[in-house]
């Protein structure tokens, strides 16, 4: 009812915990659509009233392969509350990329290299 509401008004809900991993996940997979989703762990990172900050590692077990004591870090991303929004971390630079939202995926920046 609440989510009915804010839609007819025009009004987009902040981005919780759950949806900023959803759009992460929908970001690693238009990055790197050759590892599955079970194989990665979104894990936030830092959460402010402004945004939800994630790191995304991959998961070594008997299903994914690898170490088990090793933790590969692969990707960093901030979400927006409000408005949504998702950026990509740029590792050389140090700064955040803005991503591309669409309906039903996420496109980010290729990283500087």
């Amino acid at each position: 009812m609440i989510a009915m509401l804010l839609a007819l008004a025009g009004a987009t809900p902040a981005a919780t915990p759950a949806r900023a991993v959803a759009l992460a996940q929908q970001a690693m997979k238009s990055i790197d659509p050759t590892t599955p989703i079970v194989c990665l762990a979104f894990d936030p990172e830092k959460s402010t009233p402004t945004r939800i900050d994630l790191v995304v590692r991959e998961v070594h077990d008997y299903k994914c392969g690898g170490e088990d004591d090793v933790e590969v870090v692969r990707e960093h991303f901030r979400v927006a509350r409000k408005p949504v929004g998702i950026s990509r971390l740029d590792p050389k630079s140090g700064r955040y990329l803005a991503c591309t939202l669409a309906k039903n995926s996420v496109t980010c920046p290729a990283p500087v290299r």
